[in-house]
């Protein structure tokens, strides 16, 4: 390719690195974005494994802190019912 001025030169060759820079700094994007989402999937999913662990702790811990109650006023009721004499 034969040019017929360095003005035609230069113009070709600076649309060629904007073109290649543009290409290059979509193709980054599309990269970072992608490993972005990972890394937000990631975090998040910790995040709400971790809130999920904190309230099925604390709802089972009240459930059995009511399970002990009732157990412990049957055993109250239990020990405490009037037995007959023979």
């Amino acid at each position: 390719m034969q040019f017929k001025s360095l003005r035609g030169f230069v113009v070709v060759m600076a649309g060629a690195c904007l073109l290649l820079v543009a290409t290059t700094l979509v193709v980054y994007a599309v990269f970072v974005t992608d490993r972005t989402q990972h890394t937000v999937a990631s975090h998040t999913e910790e995040l709400l494994e971790g809130v999920i662990d904190e309230r099925l702790t604390a709802l089972v811990s009240n459930q059995a802190g009511r399970i002990q109650r009732e157990l412990e006023q049957a055993l109250f009721w239990l020990n405490n019912w009037p037995i007959p004499m023979p």
